[in-house]
Protein backbone atom coordinates (compact mmCIF):
# COMPACT_ATOMS: atom_id res chain seq x y z
CA UNK A 1 0.00 0.00 0.00
CA UNK A 2 1.40 3.39 -1.02
CA UNK A 3 1.11 6.24 1.46
CA UNK A 4 1.25 9.81 0.14
CA UNK A 5 1.94 12.63 2.59
CA UNK A 6 1.60 16.29 1.65
CA UNK A 7 4.85 18.01 2.65
CA UNK A 8 4.36 21.50 1.23
CA UNK A 9 1.90 23.74 -0.58
CA UNK A 10 2.12 27.11 -2.27
CA UNK A 11 0.16 29.50 -4.47
CA UNK A 12 1.04 32.28 -6.85
CA UNK A 13 -0.04 34.18 -9.94
CA UNK A 14 0.31 32.47 -13.30
CA UNK A 15 3.53 33.58 -14.99
CA UNK A 16 5.09 34.82 -11.75
CA UNK A 17 7.71 33.12 -9.60
CA UNK A 18 6.77 32.08 -6.08
CA UNK A 19 8.53 30.06 -3.40
CA UNK A 20 7.54 26.86 -1.63
CA UNK A 21 9.31 25.85 1.58
CA UNK A 22 9.84 22.09 2.02
CA UNK A 23 10.67 21.09 5.59
CA UNK A 24 13.47 18.54 6.16
CA UNK A 25 14.18 18.47 2.44
CA UNK A 26 15.35 15.11 1.08
CA UNK A 27 17.88 15.82 -1.67
CA UNK A 28 18.35 13.67 -4.75
CA UNK A 29 21.63 11.84 -5.28
CA UNK A 30 22.73 8.67 -7.15
CA UNK A 31 22.92 6.92 -3.78
CA UNK A 32 19.43 8.14 -2.83
CA UNK A 33 17.49 9.04 -6.01
CA UNK A 34 14.44 10.27 -4.12
CA UNK A 35 11.69 12.02 -6.08
CA UNK A 36 8.86 14.22 -4.84
CA UNK A 37 5.42 13.94 -6.44
CA UNK A 38 4.07 17.27 -7.63
CA UNK A 39 0.44 18.22 -8.25
CA UNK A 40 0.00 21.51 -10.10
CA UNK A 41 -3.46 23.05 -10.34
CA UNK A 42 -4.51 26.15 -12.25
CA UNK A 43 -7.45 28.06 -10.81
CA UNK A 44 -9.81 30.53 -12.40
CA UNK A 45 -9.77 33.90 -10.66
CA UNK A 46 -7.77 35.41 -7.82
CA UNK A 47 -5.02 33.09 -6.55
CA UNK A 48 -4.99 34.94 -3.23
CA UNK A 49 -8.66 34.29 -2.56
CA UNK A 50 -9.47 32.32 0.58
CA UNK A 51 -12.32 30.59 -1.22
CA UNK A 52 -11.52 26.87 -0.93
CA UNK A 53 -14.00 26.02 -3.70
CA UNK A 54 -12.10 27.75 -6.49
CA UNK A 55 -12.67 26.09 -9.86
CA UNK A 56 -9.73 24.08 -11.18
CA UNK A 57 -9.38 24.68 -14.93
CA UNK A 58 -6.21 22.62 -15.49
CA UNK A 59 -4.18 20.05 -13.60
CA UNK A 60 -0.75 18.45 -14.13
CA UNK A 61 0.89 15.71 -12.06
CA UNK A 62 4.62 15.07 -12.25
CA UNK A 63 7.67 14.45 -10.06
CA UNK A 64 10.92 16.25 -9.27
CA UNK A 65 14.31 15.53 -7.78
CA UNK A 66 15.73 18.32 -5.62
CA UNK A 67 19.49 18.78 -5.77
CA UNK A 68 22.19 21.43 -5.72
CA UNK A 69 24.96 21.53 -8.33
CA UNK A 70 27.80 23.92 -7.48
CA UNK A 71 31.55 24.48 -7.47
CA UNK A 72 33.79 24.25 -4.43
CA UNK A 73 37.07 23.12 -2.94
CA UNK A 74 37.49 20.24 -0.51
CA UNK A 75 39.92 22.40 1.47
CA UNK A 76 39.45 26.08 0.58
CA UNK A 77 42.49 27.01 2.70
CA UNK A 78 44.86 24.81 0.67
CA UNK A 79 46.41 25.94 -2.64
CA UNK A 80 46.61 22.24 -3.57
CA UNK A 81 42.84 21.78 -3.40
CA UNK A 82 41.51 22.44 -6.92
CA UNK A 83 38.02 23.69 -7.65
CA UNK A 84 35.62 20.80 -8.24
CA UNK A 85 32.00 20.03 -9.06
CA UNK A 86 29.91 19.52 -5.92
CA UNK A 87 26.56 17.77 -5.52
CA UNK A 88 24.57 18.83 -2.48
CA UNK A 89 27.66 20.56 -1.05
CA UNK A 90 29.91 17.49 -1.38
CA UNK A 91 32.57 16.75 -4.03
CA UNK A 92 31.05 14.64 -6.76
CA UNK A 93 33.17 12.72 -9.28
CA UNK A 94 31.24 11.67 -12.36
CA UNK A 95 31.78 9.09 -15.10
CA UNK A 96 29.46 8.86 -18.08
CA UNK A 97 29.09 7.49 -21.59
CA UNK A 98 28.45 9.90 -24.45
CA UNK A 99 24.83 9.55 -25.59
CA UNK A 100 23.96 11.21 -28.90
CA UNK A 101 20.26 10.56 -28.35
CA UNK A 102 18.25 12.71 -25.94
CA UNK A 103 18.04 13.68 -22.28
CA UNK A 104 15.26 14.61 -19.87
CA UNK A 105 15.32 18.27 -18.84
CA UNK A 106 14.90 17.56 -15.15
CA UNK A 107 18.08 15.48 -14.94
CA UNK A 108 20.37 18.07 -16.56
CA UNK A 109 23.24 19.12 -14.32
CA UNK A 110 25.19 21.14 -16.88
CA UNK A 111 24.68 22.92 -20.19
CA UNK A 112 27.26 23.60 -22.89
CA UNK A 113 26.85 26.65 -25.09
CA UNK A 114 28.93 25.20 -27.95
CA UNK A 115 30.38 21.83 -28.92
CA UNK A 116 33.75 21.44 -30.65
CA UNK A 117 33.58 24.78 -32.38
CA UNK A 118 30.33 24.09 -34.28
CA UNK A 119 28.82 27.50 -34.96
CA UNK A 120 30.83 28.97 -32.10
CA UNK A 121 30.69 32.75 -31.91
CA UNK A 122 30.53 35.53 -29.32
CA UNK A 123 31.22 32.87 -26.71
CA UNK A 124 31.17 34.97 -23.57
CA UNK A 125 27.91 36.73 -24.40
CA UNK A 126 26.18 33.45 -25.26
CA UNK A 127 27.27 31.59 -22.12
CA UNK A 128 26.41 34.59 -19.94
CA UNK A 129 22.97 34.79 -21.54
CA UNK A 130 22.39 31.10 -20.82
CA UNK A 131 23.57 31.47 -17.25
CA UNK A 132 21.18 34.36 -16.73
CA UNK A 133 18.30 32.16 -17.94
CA UNK A 134 19.17 29.22 -15.65
CA UNK A 135 21.82 29.74 -13.00
CA UNK A 136 20.74 26.66 -11.01
CA UNK A 137 22.87 24.44 -13.26
CA UNK A 138 26.50 24.65 -14.36
CA UNK A 139 27.48 26.09 -17.74
CA UNK A 140 30.32 25.27 -20.08
CA UNK A 141 31.27 27.79 -22.76
CA UNK A 142 32.67 25.22 -25.17
CA UNK A 143 32.79 21.43 -24.95
CA UNK A 144 36.17 20.63 -26.46
CA UNK A 145 38.46 22.47 -28.84
CA UNK A 146 38.17 26.25 -28.65
CA UNK A 147 38.16 27.32 -25.03
CA UNK A 148 37.78 31.10 -24.87
CA UNK A 149 40.47 31.51 -22.20
CA UNK A 150 42.99 29.11 -23.77
CA UNK A 151 45.88 31.11 -25.25
CA UNK A 152 46.45 28.37 -27.83
CA UNK A 153 43.03 29.11 -29.31
CA UNK A 154 44.57 31.43 -31.88
CA UNK A 155 46.37 28.42 -33.33
CA UNK A 156 43.02 26.80 -34.08
CA UNK A 157 41.02 29.72 -35.48
CA UNK A 158 41.96 33.08 -36.96
CA UNK A 159 39.45 34.98 -34.83
CA UNK A 160 41.10 34.42 -31.45
CA UNK A 161 38.52 34.39 -28.67
CA UNK A 162 40.05 35.39 -25.37
CA UNK A 163 37.85 36.88 -22.66
CA UNK A 164 38.12 37.93 -19.06
CA UNK A 165 35.21 37.57 -16.67
CA UNK A 166 32.60 34.83 -16.60
CA UNK A 167 33.01 32.24 -19.35
CA UNK A 168 31.21 29.35 -17.69
CA UNK A 169 31.78 27.07 -14.74
CA UNK A 170 33.76 24.22 -16.33
CA UNK A 171 36.69 23.74 -18.70
CA UNK A 172 36.08 20.81 -21.03
CA UNK A 173 38.84 18.92 -22.86
CA UNK A 174 38.38 16.37 -25.66
CA UNK A 175 41.15 13.92 -26.53
CA UNK A 176 41.30 10.51 -28.22
CA UNK A 177 41.82 7.78 -27.32
CA UNK A 178 43.37 8.55 -23.90
CA UNK A 179 41.70 11.06 -21.55
CA UNK A 180 43.40 14.41 -21.02
CA UNK A 181 42.92 17.62 -19.07
CA UNK A 182 44.48 21.06 -19.28
CA UNK A 183 43.46 21.53 -15.67
CA UNK A 184 41.18 23.69 -13.60
CA UNK A 185 41.27 27.48 -13.55
CA UNK A 186 40.69 29.74 -10.58
CA UNK A 187 36.97 29.79 -11.34
CA UNK A 188 36.26 26.67 -13.44
CA UNK A 189 36.30 22.95 -12.76
CA UNK A 190 37.90 20.50 -15.19
CA UNK A 191 36.11 17.86 -17.28
CA UNK A 192 37.58 15.27 -19.63
CA UNK A 193 34.54 15.75 -21.83
CA UNK A 194 35.34 13.15 -24.50
CA UNK A 195 37.84 10.32 -24.83
CA UNK A 196 37.96 6.68 -25.92
CA UNK A 197 36.12 6.07 -29.17
CA UNK A 198 37.38 2.49 -29.39
CA UNK A 199 35.48 0.64 -32.10
CA UNK A 200 34.25 -2.93 -32.49
CA UNK A 201 32.20 -3.81 -35.56
CA UNK A 202 29.38 -6.32 -35.05
CA UNK A 203 27.86 -7.82 -38.20
CA UNK A 204 24.08 -7.71 -38.33
CA UNK A 205 23.60 -5.04 -35.64
CA UNK A 206 24.22 -1.82 -37.55
CA UNK A 207 22.20 0.66 -39.59
CA UNK A 208 24.76 0.81 -42.41
CA UNK A 209 27.01 -1.75 -44.12
CA UNK A 210 30.60 -1.88 -42.99
CA UNK A 211 31.73 -0.36 -46.28
CA UNK A 212 29.99 2.86 -45.23
CA UNK A 213 31.37 2.91 -41.70
CA UNK A 214 34.07 5.41 -40.90
CA UNK A 215 37.62 4.24 -41.44
CA UNK A 216 38.26 5.23 -37.85
CA UNK A 217 35.32 4.99 -35.41
CA UNK A 218 35.22 8.50 -34.06
CA UNK A 219 38.81 9.13 -33.05
CA UNK A 220 39.82 5.85 -31.46
CA UNK A 221 41.27 2.56 -32.77
CA UNK A 222 39.42 -0.64 -33.67
CA UNK A 223 39.43 -3.65 -31.36
CA UNK A 224 39.49 -7.17 -32.79
CA UNK A 225 37.04 -8.63 -30.26
CA UNK A 226 35.17 -7.92 -27.02
CA UNK A 227 38.12 -8.96 -24.85
CA UNK A 228 40.45 -6.50 -26.56
CA UNK A 229 37.79 -3.77 -26.40
CA UNK A 230 37.46 -4.27 -22.66
CA UNK A 231 41.22 -4.22 -22.17
CA UNK A 232 41.50 -0.98 -24.12
CA UNK A 233 38.67 0.55 -22.08
CA UNK A 234 40.12 -0.47 -18.72
CA UNK A 235 43.67 0.63 -19.46
CA UNK A 236 42.59 4.28 -19.53
CA UNK A 237 40.99 4.27 -16.06
CA UNK A 238 44.32 4.62 -14.17
CA UNK A 239 45.06 7.70 -16.27
CA UNK A 240 41.68 9.09 -15.28
CA UNK A 241 42.39 8.39 -11.63
CA UNK A 242 45.63 10.37 -11.89
CA UNK A 243 43.74 13.26 -13.52
CA UNK A 244 41.16 13.18 -10.71
CA UNK A 245 43.66 13.15 -7.85
CA UNK A 246 46.34 15.35 -9.44
CA UNK A 247 46.58 19.09 -9.83
CA UNK A 248 44.34 18.89 -12.91
CA UNK A 249 41.49 18.13 -10.49
CA UNK A 250 39.21 16.43 -13.03
CA UNK A 251 35.62 16.25 -11.76
CA UNK A 252 34.05 14.26 -14.59
CA UNK A 253 34.91 12.11 -17.60
CA UNK A 254 32.84 11.07 -20.60
CA UNK A 255 33.73 7.99 -22.66
CA UNK A 256 32.77 7.87 -26.34
CA UNK A 257 30.29 6.32 -26.51
CA UNK A 258 27.16 4.54 -25.24
CA UNK A 259 25.96 2.96 -28.50
CA UNK A 260 27.10 2.67 -32.10
CA UNK A 261 25.80 5.65 -34.08
CA UNK A 262 25.39 5.31 -37.86
CA UNK A 263 28.96 5.18 -39.21
CA UNK A 264 30.58 5.26 -35.75
CA UNK A 265 30.81 1.67 -34.42
CA UNK A 266 32.51 2.79 -31.20
CA UNK A 267 29.71 2.27 -28.69
CA UNK A 268 29.86 -0.08 -25.75
CA UNK A 269 26.51 -1.32 -27.10
CA UNK A 270 25.50 -2.15 -30.65
CA UNK A 271 23.39 0.23 -32.73
CA UNK A 272 20.27 -1.88 -32.11
CA UNK A 273 21.02 -2.04 -28.34
CA UNK A 274 20.95 -5.85 -28.46
CA UNK A 275 24.62 -6.49 -27.63
CA UNK A 276 26.82 -5.15 -24.84
CA UNK A 277 30.31 -5.43 -26.25
CA UNK A 278 32.33 -5.93 -23.07
CA UNK A 279 33.45 -9.49 -22.33
CA UNK A 280 32.89 -9.11 -18.56
CA UNK A 281 30.42 -6.40 -17.61
CA UNK A 282 30.81 -7.06 -13.88
CA UNK A 283 34.56 -6.41 -14.09
CA UNK A 284 33.97 -3.15 -15.96
CA UNK A 285 31.33 -2.04 -13.46
CA UNK A 286 33.65 -2.78 -10.53
CA UNK A 287 36.48 -0.82 -12.15
CA UNK A 288 34.26 2.22 -12.69
CA UNK A 289 32.95 2.04 -9.13
CA UNK A 290 36.53 1.93 -7.88
CA UNK A 291 37.29 5.03 -9.97
CA UNK A 292 34.31 6.92 -8.56
CA UNK A 293 35.35 6.02 -5.00
CA UNK A 294 38.73 7.72 -5.45
CA UNK A 295 39.30 10.21 -2.58
CA UNK A 296 39.85 13.78 -3.74
CA UNK A 297 41.73 16.66 -2.17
Amino acid sequence: MLLFVKVARGEGLLGSQFNITIPSMRLWSPADPFLYDVNLEVYQGDANSTNLKKAVIDNVKSYIGLKKISLGCVDPSSPDSPIRIFLNNKPFTQFAFLDQDHVSFTCIGQYNAFNEGWGQYDTQRIVQMGHNIDSSRLWGAASGWIDPQDRTADQLVKTYEHYTGYVGDVKDDHNYPEPASTGVTATRASIAGEYGGIGLWLDGHNSVPRSQAAGSPGNGPYADNSTVLQEEFLKHLPTLKDLITGSTGVSAAVYTQLTDVETEPNGIMSYDRKVVKFADRDAVRAAIQDLLATPVN
